[in-house]
């Protein structure tokens, strides 16, 4: 009977093995994440090309001359190049906006490299010029005072500057790849704390998982063999590092105590974290290849208008709605195409939420066309939805001083100071008469976040890859119940907390100490004496190993201490945390998927931070926490 029993546990590692096994032929999330953004790339690539060939001849044109009058030290020549560039960039938009400062951005750095600080200093200004986002610019320009002895206070006034303008919310495609990034890592982190939680754990039960099989005498080669090949089995299989420790989760939780089953619980709800991540990663992906939230972003209003006026267009034909409506009238109204503008104003519906906004640029229209009481009139249908906006007060001012109501002209300016007294000062000190109300004005981060949730719901609708570790974890963990149901469990052997030895709980009157251990400690039973210092000396091993290995693996890795010794949910946690702070401290921020990072040169702010940050954990966390006692 207990051999068919063996072999109905030997048949169930089996199936869990084969069942894991099951994900290598299975797409990974992550690589369905790449094939769609590579796919829809491709296709965006194919529909229409950044800049024509006429625009990259011309463009390389005057770059070899600019890099002809670097040469030659020509300095009138090398401006005027500089000139060109930037009345290209001004009148091209976004594809030369990007060449161009990377292109200053490369230079600089082959200057830097060289010792010539002067002309890499020139090239990193012309940089930020063509592309004032250029984070990596702002560094390299930090460092280049660092080695001229002008301190560290430049360096970081610099470093912070760059950091202010990368993370500003109109570099809204830089801000992505962060996020894509910072996800990338995140379920990094997440995977690994839970496999090496599995692992230490499972750790402390190898002896108990043999000995099932040691422990028939009948044919102990064969349980030699079915031991050790459930041990190796995962490793066979050619798993990750996810799927050997969830093998061994299953392996191993029959053994496991009460406590360490209910954190095991709780720490796979942490793994359901992971396919939100993969979606929201999924979600920024779709976005820096998509058309219609490129139009979203001011970022990429900087070229000419009749070809923006073109795009958007096209795009409503494709697909209507409000908002790309809205913009093309903007830039309609820029362009003092007025008649065309009021149009496009007029077939936003009322329930739209930029049809406040076209009211307040169709005032603005009436008003340079001196229609004073038309322009009020749009002015405060714009109240009426939205009067918690500055600019329809600092128009209406406009309009009543231009007719002469002077009182309330000063009432309403106050009323818009009163909502934003920033951006009233910075109006009037520009000169603005009135202010039309823009694309960035009206979405900016919202358009952002909003973009991100309708294609993070859209996401789930799609790929069925993205809900593949929700499915798996579920797997595992009933697996991990079946598996421990299973056994009897009067028949699993323990570990004696005391002295380590092995034996069965159905043999003690304690369910954490051996029977010698329950005489000899607690009972104070009469033992010979030959038997009591044996004891003496397994407990004193016992111990001392305990501790030294607990001590050592604590060192590498904050948490495995707890983990080993009470299973505390304390002691995964802390091993998270250590997880977190090691993948950031040693990752560089120049494998953020962002063109500009790549030109990213030395050691950031950021990484001394996170070093300290590391150090300062593993000194509490790590070496002071080893040295306690249990």
């Amino acid at each position: 009977m207990f051999c068919i029993v063996e072999a109905k546990q030997w048949l169930l590692f089996c199936i869990c093995g084969l069942f894991l096994f099951a994900p290598l032929h299975a797409q990974d999330p992550e690589e369905a994440l790449d094939n769609n953004e590579d796919s829809v790339a491709m296709s965006t690539i194919e529909e229409t090309q950044l800049a024509d060939y006429y625009q990259e001849g011309n463009l390389a044109q005057i770059w070899a001359n600019y890099l002809s009058a670097l040469k030659q030290e020509k300095e009138t020549l090398k401006d005027k190049a500089f000139e060109e560039m930037r009345d290209l960039k001004r009148n091209e938009g976004d594809p030369v906006f990007e060449s161009l400062g990377y292109l200053f951005l490369q230079k600089a750095n082959e200057e830097n490299t060289m010792g010539n600080y002067e002309s890499a200093r020139e090239n990193y200004l012309h940089a930020i010029q063509m592309n004032p986002y250029l984070w990596p610019a702002y560094v390299n320009l930090g460092h280049i005072k660092l080695k001229e002895g002008k301190g560290w206070k430049s360096f970081v006034s610099m470093y912070l500057k760059g950091f202010r303008k990368a993370f500003d919310g109109q570099n809204t495609y830089f801000l992505l790849a962060v996020l894509d990034w910072f996800c990338s890592n995140l379920i990094w982190i997440l995977i690994s704390s839970f496999s090496l939680y599995c692992l230490i754990v499972s750790f402390k039960y190898t002896r108990q998982h043999l000995f099932i099989f040691l422990s028939d005498k009948n044919s102990p080669y064969t349980k030699v063999v079915l031991g050790v090949l459930t041990m190796v089995l995962p490793l066979l299989l050619g798993l990750n590092l996810y799927l050997v420790a969830a093998c061994y989760l299953i392996i191993f939780f029959p053994f496991f105590s009460s406590k360490e089953k209910r954190n095991t619980y709780i720490v796979s709800l942490f793994l359901l974290i992971v396919p939100l991540l993969y979606g929201f990663q999924y979600a920024v992906q779709s976005l820096q290849v998509s058309k219609e939230f490129k139009h979203r972003n001011k970022q990429f209003y900087l070229g000419d208008s009749e070809r923006q006026i073109a795009d958007l267009s096209k795009l409503l034909e494709s697909s209507p709605n409000d908002e790309f409506l809205f913009s093309l009238s903007v830039l309609k109204q820029k362009r003092g195409d007025y008649q065309s503008a009021l149009a496009n104003y007029d077939k936003l519906p009322e329930k739209s939420e930029f049809w406040a906004y076209g009211q307040i640029n169709k005032g603005n229209i009436f008003y340079l066309g001196h229609k004073f009481q038309e322009a009020i009139e749009a002015y405060e249908e714009a109240v009426k939805l939205r009067s918690s906006l500055p600019e329809v007060y600092y128009n209406l001012s406009a309009v009543r001083a231009a007719m002469g109501n002077h009182r309330e002209a000063e009432q309403a300016l106050i009323k818009a100071k009163n909502l934003d007294p920033v951006s009233v000062e910075s109006w009037e000190i520009k000169g603005h008469l009135v202010v039309n109300v823009e694309m960035a004005d009206v979405q900016g981060i919202k358009s952002l976040l909003h973009s991100i949730k309708v294609a993070f719901v859209n996401s789930f609708k799609l790929e069925m890859p993205l809900i593949n570790p929700w499915i798996f974890t579920i797997a595992i963990l009933i697996a991990c119940i079946v598996h421990s149901n299973f056994r009897n469990p009067r028949l699993q052997p323990q570990s004696c907390v005391k002295c380590g030895k092995l034996y069965y709980p159905s043999e003690s009157p304690n369910s954490d100490w051996c029977s010698q251990c329950v005489h000899i400690y607690m009972l104070k039973s009469d033992l010979p004496s030959e038997a009591k210092i044996k004891k003496h000396e397994e407990v004193k091993k016992h111990i001392a190993f305990k501790n030294r290995l607990g001590f050592l693996i604590h060192l590498v890795l904050p948490g495995a201490k707890g983990l080993l010794g009470k299973g505390s949910f304390g002691g995964w946690l802390t091993l998270l945390v250590w997880v977190f702070l090691l993948r950031f401290s040693f990752i560089s921020l120049s494998s953020i998927p962002h063109t500009s990072m790549s030109y990213m040169s030395g050691v950031s702010i950021l990484s001394y931070f996170m070093w300290g940050t590391t150090a300062v954990f593993w000194l509490i966390f790590g070496l002071r926490a080893a040295w306690q006692e249990d």
